[in-house]
């Protein structure tokens, strides 16, 4: 081996010198591979963070925009189901007053013919049979009768007015005898109009509109529906009344006023709209929970939906127990395997 050597030059100490260098340099070079790749690490991290978080927040703006999606449907599903439970409302209002303004109308045909053939039963028909004329309206038969009928009308305030009738030979027509109205001014407007003015003896009455009265003859009868004349608008019973040899020699007619039927209507109405009135906020609630209901499962199918747009192919629809919300996770999970199974194929 040659060994070169120098006068007055120490090689080996200029080599350990070279070698310390390279060791530094190493060093510093394994330093800066260190920080590159902590800061790459960190910058990566940091890159895949800001993704997830962007990815986050379009998620979540993406589930608002189908969330305001759906609320119009909600809105008009919501509405839907008011308008339905409104309808039923009306169908049930209008099927109970009918139902109970006939009912309070036979009970008050039932009241009215009773009334009538409880009055004629009682009436003496021969002391009856002596009123044939007007100027006997003050006589003692006929202020008798009279004073019995006001009698039975003060008892009774739904009567206006109790008369008796007899044929009057000509068709159609029948003449009063007796009659419990008074004259007076009921509209107090000062003067005795015609309508307040009490049948006269004698006085004839049209019949040919009210069959009920010509087959009270017969038997106890009733108006099947209110009738009209001169004096207002009434519902009316009538009953024969019947001399000692059974034959009938004219009928009794009681009065109820048509606005104590139009009253007791209106009350029926008034209770109809207070218990509607009580319901309808009930109502209004419900149909807003149910609309909530019926569109949840929609809503989460359409965010699982999303999930899967987005490129989260493993999504899974959850559900919380409900019926409704197992289908369609069911049918959406299901789906979801089958097109994955496909696509591998």
């Amino acid at each position: 081996m040659i060994r070169l050597t120098l006068p007055g030059v120490n090689l080996t100490a200029i080599a350990q010198i070279h070698a310390k260098k390279v060791n530094v340099l190493s060093l510093a070079a394994q330093n800066l591979r260190k920080q590159f790749l902590g800061s790459a690490h960190v910058w990566t991290f940091a890159v895949i963070e800001k993704t997830k978080s962007i990815a986050t927040q379009k998620m979540q703006k993406n589930n608002e925009l189908y969330s305001e999606y759906f609320k119009p449907y909600e809105k008009r599903l919501f509405n839907y189901l008011v308008i339905i439970s409104f309808l039923i409302i009306l169908v049930v209002n209008i099927s109970i007053y009918a139902f109970a303004s006939k009912n309070s109308l036979q009970q008050y045909q039932a009241d009215l013919k009773k009334i009538a053939t409880d009055i004629a039963g009682k009436i003496d028909a021969y002391t009856h049979e002596k009123i044939t004329s007007p100027d006997q309206q003050k006589s003692a038969e006929y202020t008798a009768l009279e004073s019995h009928f006001q009698t039975i009308q003060l008892g009774n305030p739904n009567i206006d007015d109790i008369y008796t009738l007899r044929p009057s030979g000509k068709s159609h027509l029948m003449s009063f005898v007796v009659s419990g109205m008074p004259t007076f001014d009921s509209n107090n407007n000062g003067v005795i109009d015609q309508e307040e003015i009490k049948p006269a003896i004698g006085e004839l009455y049209d019949t040919s509109d009210v069959p009920a009265m010509e087959e009270a003859l017969s038997s106890a009868t009733v108006d099947k529906k209110i009738s009209f004349d001169k004096w207002g608008a009434w519902l009316s019973g009538y009953a024969p009344l019947r001399n000692n040899e059974g034959v009938s020699i004219g009928i009794v007619g009681v009065d109820y006023s048509a606005d104590v039927i139009i009253q007791n209507r209106w009350q029926l109405i008034k209770i109809q709209l207070l218990s509607d009135a009580c319901i309808i906020p009930f109502i209004l609630v419900a149909c807003y929970f149910i609309s909530k209901r019926i569109n949840r499962p929609l809503k989460k199918l359409g965010a699982a939906m999303e999930h899967v747009i987005h490129g989260e192919l493993d999504y899974s629809m959850p559900y919380d127990g409900y019926i409704e919300d197992k289908m369609f996770a069911d049918l959406f999970n299901n789906m979801k395997e089958k097109l994955g199974h496909r696509s591998k194929k």
